[in-house]
Formats: structure tokens, sequence, C-alpha cells
């Protein structure tokens, strides 16, 4: 079921800087937007970096950056390793939204999967190519293949690049083939991520007492990181700094690295017309809660990770309030001049700079490595308090608090596949009971197209353009809206309803029907009965046929909707409550002795996810091909 699709790919760009800009101050004016360069360092925790107050000097080139731009001291990612939290960077929603929580689950016939970011989400990179720039993505990191999605908007998208050095290589070349055309570029580098082996000098940079075990082995690795977790091996001292030190190291050299990007950047004039922001996906653990790696919880060594954002005329400052890997694309687009959805829930943080109130805002993070088929683990932080819970696992179909109403009725959401039949009659061939969405979608080809008003139907519904409606064909490009026809097969969105006619926002031509029928997914207006038998539904004005041959699934066809809350929430397994004010490490659980602030937080958390609307019910899933399974296995993810 579909939900949060683009629509923001057509507006402008302002000539003037918008957002943190504004609300920041100009240092100076530039002929137009910034360049854009996101770099994000894979594994980072922030408490490694000399700007956040680390004593080893891990990245002088990192803090000098850190001291002409805005630094975030609180800065908490979304989950816990990389799949989920690069699909929140790109889209600007949380986990539950896009729905991407694996990465190398097995199926019943022993294939290697991975969730897919679905086609229909907005990205920042689709936002600003979009806008005009010229986008390219320099990634290492199996998990970020451009066929799982995270390629979407890119002109160039390299996902089999090697150490950072390469990255960097790479997109320097790629920038110098077009010099004068404005870029947004992302980079991904996994040098700090196991295993841990930085080049030449930078592995005996720092000093460690030396180690019992090679933890760049992959069998012994595992093998440790499994025993530590659960208890059967008590790791020693010297292996956590031996393993701190190689980290380090790779810290280091990644700097190195990055230095030499800036002064790159300086010769070619372009470092003060360029938006630089660095963060991390994730962090690591070295036993600060009796495990190393991440992925497996939600401690701030997993969670807290550095945000730098310097450029655009920003005035250099430190950044007490919480903010989130979410507020990323909102305040890029912000910066650039570009509006963002107001349905997002990411903010664009030069709006918030200066409001007292942003410290009092919630941070969020859910961790289900394997969808909701497994254990779940989620945290909400507001104010000095930080809680985590673990939930048992629920299907992923389901409201947040396991209410799913066993009636359809007028009001309730479905959808349904379609076999035409004549102008405002045709049959459903499955109906199936959805989440309320924004808007209505329509999956059919055009008829009765009237070109000089831009009026047709599709599946009897009529339709028009609004005049800032986006046009795109299958790969994602803008069209003219002459380029529609009768006979055309569309995806269609319409928000608002206007004298019984659905005002469509964006189209996306096709070369025809996916599955051989037709789709729409709209409320019930009305279920139509013969005696107690339903046997038709009224959606968006049109008639839709139930006969013996109808299936559907989410309730029966009778009676009025079921209420969309008010059940008990599910019972977790555990509750832990933090006061991260004066127990920043997180070891001493106050659940038992505040029993009123967790169910405070427990309400909020609660809260928060009934919010979270949902783009599917079950993620669309991908068998991966076997040089990324060795790949995902050469870094520790596959046995």
């Amino acid at each position: 079921m579909r939900a949060w699709l683009r629509y923001c790919l057509g507006l402008p760009v302002a000539l003037g800087l918008l957002g943190l800009a504004a609300s920041c101050g100009k240092a100076g004016e530039t002929s137009g937007p910034p360049n854009v360069l996101l770099i994000v360092i894979d594994t980072l925790r922030a408490d490694h970096l000399g700007a956040y107050g680390y004593s080893r000097n891990t990245s002088p080139a990192i803090d000098d950056l850190a001291r002409e731009g805005l630094l975030f001291e609180n800065a908490v990612s979304p989950a816990s390793w990389t799949k989920p939290a690069v699909a929140s960077l790109f889209t600007g929603l949380s986990p539950l939204q896009h729905r991407v929580f694996t990465g190398n689950k097995r199926d019943e016939e022993g294939h290697v999967t991975s969730d897919v970011l679905a086609a229909e989400l907005l990205t920042v990179a689709e936002a600003l190519r979009a806008a005009g720039y010229r986008t390219g993505g320099f990634v290492r990191n199996a998990h970020l293949r451009g066929f799982m999605g995270f390629d979407q908007g890119f002109d160039l998208y390299d996902a089999d690049l090697g150490e950072a050095t390469e990255i960097v290589e790479t997109f320097l070349g790629w920038q110098g083939s077009e010099p004068t055309e404005r870029f947004f570029a992302y980079l991904h580098l996994l040098d700090v991520h196991w295993p841990y082996t930085p080049p030449g000098p930078f592995g005996d940079l720092f000093d460690a007492p030396k180690a019992d075990l090679d933890f760049n082995d992959k069998e012994t690795w595992k093998r440790f990181e499994r025993q530590v977790r659960t208890g059967e091996l008590a790791a020693a001292e010297a292996d956590v700094e031996a393993m701190k030190a190689l980290y380090d190291g790779e810290i280091r050299y990644t700097d190195a690295v990055l230095g030499q990007l800036f002064a790159t950047l300086r010769a070619r004039d372009l470092y003060e017309d360029t938006l630089i922001l660095i963060t991390s996906d994730h962090g690591e653990e070295f036993l600060d809660h009796g495990g190393v790696s991440h992925g497996h919880t939600l401690y701030e060594e997993m969670l807290h990770v550095p945000l730098i954002i310097r450029g655009g005329g920003l005035e250099p400052a430190r950044v007490a309030a919480r903010v989130e890997l979410i507020d990323i694309l909102p305040t890029i687009l912000g910066l650039v001049g570009i509006e963002a959805p107001v349905d997002l829930p990411g903010r664009d943080l030069g709006r918030v700079l200066g409001d007292n109130r942003a410290e009092d805002s919630p941070v969020f993070a859910d961790h289900r490595p394997n969808g909701s088929s497994g254990r779940i683990r989620q945290s909400v932080r507001a104010g000095r308090h930080k809680l985590i819970r673990t939930l048992p696992p629920t299907s992923m179909g389901g409201d947040p608090s396991g209410q799913d109403g066993s009636v359809m009725g007028p009001g309730v959401w479905v959808e349904a596949e379609v076999e035409p039949q004549s102008e405002l009659s045709h049959t459903a061939l499955e109906i199936e009971r959805i989440e309320p969405r924004d808007d209505i979608r329509i999956f059919a080809p055009i008829v009765q197209f009237a070109s000089t008003e831009k009026e047709f139907r599709l599946l009897g519904v009529r339709c028009r353009l609004r005049p800032d409606a986006t046009v795109l064909d299958s790969s994602g490009a803008r069209l003219g809206r002459q380029a529609l026809g009768a006979g055309d097969w569309i995806k269609a969105r319409g928000r608002s309803w206007d004298e019984g006619i659905l005002e469509l926002r964006k189209v996306e031509l096709l070369a025809g029907p996916l599955k051989g029928v037709a789709e729409i997914k709209a409320p019930i207006q009305e279920v139509l009965l013969e005696g107690d038998e339903p046997v038709a539904l009224r959606l968006a004005g049109m008639k839709l046929v139930l006969d013996e041959e109808t299936e559907w699934e989410g309730g029966d066809l009778s009676g009025p909707p079921a209420p969309a809350s008010g059940a008990a929430p599910r019972a977790p397994i555990e509750v832990e409550l933090y006061d991260l004010e004066h127990d920043p490490g997180e070891l001493h659980d106050l659940a038992g002795q505040e029993p009123r602030r967790a169910a405070e937080l427990i309400r909020i958390l609660d809260d928060w996810e009934r919010g979270q609307r949902r783009l599917d019910r079950i993620t669309e899933e991908i068998a991966l091909d076997p040089s990324t399974v060795e790949e995902l296995r050469a870094l520790g993810y596959i046995d």
C-alpha cells in the first residue's frame, strides 16, 4: 500500500537562500544556490571526534570544518544500522514510514533478500535534480546498492567503490568533468566500519596494548561478537583498547582523505560555494553495554552521531538542541530554496534554531532487523530522560496498537484490483483494507481525454490536472502535459475532491498495465446491499461491483467502520529508563524507581507510533545477487 509520494519535484529554486541561511545569518552573498556535498562516514560515533570532546587527535580536518560551521551536539539516528538510517536520511521519513527494515534475511528457499526503498518516495537527490542540480552518489556499502532503491534521483550512482581515497577521487573526477554545473554529491565512506584495517601509518597511530585476538579475521570476529553478546566470553580490556585504537586509526585516515578533498575544493574555488554536511548513519559499541559492533541495541553509542553543516553563509555555532537524521532532507532543501513537503516529520533546522522549545522535541528510534517477525526495539528521548522498550513480534499489517477492526464500511480505506466493464461500473477482483491515505490513487488507462481542459476519466472517476501537477515517465523524467493521451496507462494521485472531480497533483505515465488489471485506493463512500448481502461499493463516485469471485481481506463488508484507536498497546518484554543528564552512559535503569515518568514516555512513544503513516503493509523485498552476498559476508553480516 503506497503513501508519501513525491510531490515537490517541480518546485523552483529561489535565487536567494532560505531556511538555515535566513535564520542564522549570511556571511556573504552567493550568485545562486550552493553546491551540496553530503558526506556520511559509516559507523562513526560522535564521541570519537575531537570536535565532540574526544581526547585523541582523530579528526583535525573535520574539527576545522566544525569550527567554520554549525556543530549539532545532540544529533540522533533513527536506527542502529545502515539501511533504515540512510533511507531516513534520504527521505526525511522514519523507518516506520519508509518501511526499509531488513538487509540480509533468508526467504523460505534460502535466498538472501533485502528490503527495497520504494520508488515513489521523494529522495533528496530527486528533489535537487528536479531543481537543476547534477547529482552523483559515490558509495561503499553493500546495503546501499542501486537496485535496492538508493539510486533514485542520481545521474550517476556508483556503489562499487573501495576505500575513502577511491571514493573522493571518483567524485572529484565526476565534478571536474562538468566544472560549471551545480552539483549534489553523496559520499558514503565505509572505512571506519569493521574490519578495522587502517592503511599504512594510521594502523599504529594510537597506542594500545596488544590484543590476544585477530579482530580482522571474519570468523574470529563473528565468534567473538556472538560470545561477548551472549555472555560466553568476557572480553579483556586489552582487546577493547586494541579495537578502539584501530577504529580511531580508521577515523584519522578518513579525516586525512577529507582534508585533501577540502583542499581540492578550495583549489577549484568551490569550497566557499559548497554546502558541506558531515554525519554518520549510526555508531559502534565497544562493550559499552556488554557487546561490540552495532545493529542490536538503541543505546547512545549506537544512536548519537555527528552532524556538522558548513557553508551557505552560515555563522559558526554549537547547537545543543536535539536533532535527527530525518531533519537533513528538509534542511538541505531549505538552504537551496526548495520548499519541502509540509507533511514530512523532519524539520528544516533553520526554522527551529533559536527556538528554545526545540530542545524539548522528542526524538525516536525503531529497530526491527527482521521486519516485525522478530523482537522490536524502540526508544524515545524527551527532556533529560530516555526510554527504551523491547516488544514482541507483531503483524506488519496491523494498527500499532494491535487494533485491526473487523468490518469494512463507509470511511474505511481499501485497495481494489478492478476489471473495467463500463464507464461507471466495474468488477472488483480483490479488495483489501488498508490504512488511511493522504489522497486517492488510481492506476488505470485514460479514457475520454479532453486536451483543452486537461480533464479525463480513470475507472469512471472524473480527474483534472492541477496547475502545479507533476507529470513523469516511468524513469522519473519530467514530461509536459501534452504527453498524456487517451488509452495511456498512468498512476495518478489526487489530494483534493472538488465538485466531483479528483484534482491530480502527480501522474506517472507507464508503458502498460503491470498486472493486467486496474487498481484504486480510496475510502468507501457507500456499501450497496441487496437485503443483507453487499453487492457493490462506491469509491470516488464510481461503482465497484462485487460478485462470487471477489476476494477481500481485512474484515466483513457491513456496518460502520471499526474505531481507529483505543485498544490496549502491546505489552513490552522489557522497559528501560535512563536520566541522560546524570547518567550519559545509560548504566542505571530507573524504570522501577520512576514508573510515572516511564509511563509518560511510553505514552509519547505509543502516540508517535500510531501517527506514523505507513507506506506498505509488506515492504517489497528483492533477492540479492551473489556479488552483493559475498560483500555482505566480507563485512560480517552473513555467516
